[in-house]
């Protein structure tokens, strides 16, 4: 059995970027892999003589790490990916509703003009279409040494 945790800086930061409510269910993923997952293959495939991929040695002979990286690996990484198209889809009629409003082809709400703070208002697409357009064509950071 092993236990780490890991506290770099960066899962530190991620964490905190993303909210302890998304960290908490990113670690419970982490514990289900290590207690459950990991210990459910070695067990069924520590049976198994042959060479299951994309494994490179039998199931038995692995360690922990082993058949972490080999196997449950994947089905975290299903998960998160899973989790996106998941957010997407969720997200999308709200990003076409804010996309057709700020394109002026959807319904305005009323006192959009003067009685709205500026800091309030949204860019149009006019100006969103100018300002990537002057990113695009701006002049490149890449530095030469000679």
């Amino acid at each position: 059995m092993t236990l780490r945790i890991n506290n770099l800086a960066a899962i530190v930061g991620v964490g905190y970027i993303i909210g302890l409510k998304y960290a908490a269910i990113i670690c419970a993923g982490s514990f289900l892999s290590y207690f459950v997952l990991v210990p459910l293959v070695h067990a069924f495939g520590s049976g198994v003589a042959a060479v299951v991929p994309p494994g490179t040695v039998a199931i038995g002979a692995m360690s922990i790490d082993q058949v972490f990286k080999s196997y449950v690996r994947m089905i975290g990484i299903g998960g998160h990916r899973g989790a996106g198209v998941i957010g997407i889809v969720s997200a999308f009629p709200s990003m076409v509703r804010s996309i057709a409003l700020d394109s002026g082809h959807g319904p305005r709400g009323a006192g959009q003009g003067g009685s709205i703070p500026r800091t309030d208002r949204s860019l149009t697409m006019k100006e969103i279409g100018l300002g990537l357009g002057l990113l695009a064509a701006g002049p490149s950071s890449s530095s030469s040494s000679a």
